[in-house]
């Protein structure tokens, strides 16, 4: 029996495994409290909500639909910036502009359009986007390059992500988890 989880807004819940680090993603520790000051801000047109930074990475997190979020995770190292995500395309063009960022990957944790939809006219903009997507649900999602499952690892850059298996919202659901991320 796991503990009682404990979401992050549309965020993948924390488990014991992940209670301080990841994506897919959970910006709190164990505790549940804010690891850094979280801003809210306009940027560039962007609406940023968190915007957080560690030793050689960035998370922005912002508005996208009506009842969702989006995320970009940075390497400052390589410049790889990753999607976690695509609920809505403008929406991350916006925030990848107020940051200055490249768009390079996409990070998909399941099929639904909420949560994918944007996967193809992101590739159209951006033809060298690498999308890495649950291997279950590759044929829901498509366009896929890398299909991942369960103890798969992942490069953003020189960030080093471990997949981790969340079925349940959807069968092949999964999430990205970042060790050396202190978000």
């Amino acid at each position: 029996l796991l503990p009682r989880m404990r979401p992050v807004h549309r965020l993948a819940v924390t488990t014991t495994l992940a209670a301080s680090r990841c994506l897919g993603l959970v910006c709190r520790g164990a505790t549940g409290a804010p690891r850094q000051q979280l801003l809210t801000r306009t940027m560039g047109g962007a609406s940023i909500v968190h915007d957080v930074a560690g030793e050689g990475y960035a998370i922005a997190q912002f508005p996208a639909r009506s009842d969702n979020y989006g995320f970009l995770l940075h390497d400052a190292a390589t410049g790889a910036t990753a999607a976690i995500d695509t609920p809505e395309v403008a929406p991350i063009l916006a925030a990848l502009r107020s940051k200055e960022w490249t768009l390079t990957h996409i990070l998909n944790t399941h099929h639904h359009h909420d949560h994918a939809g944007g996967n193809a006219e992101l590739r159209r903009l951006f033809p060298e986007v690498h999308i890495v997507a649950p291997r279950a649900e590759v044929a829901e999602i498509g366009h896929v390059d890398t299909p991942v499952g369960h103890g798969d690892a992942v490069a953003v850059g020189s960030l080093a992500l471990q997949v981790i298996d969340v079925g349940g919202h959807t069968l092949g659901h999964v999430a990205y988890y970042a060790p050396q991320v202190r978000a």
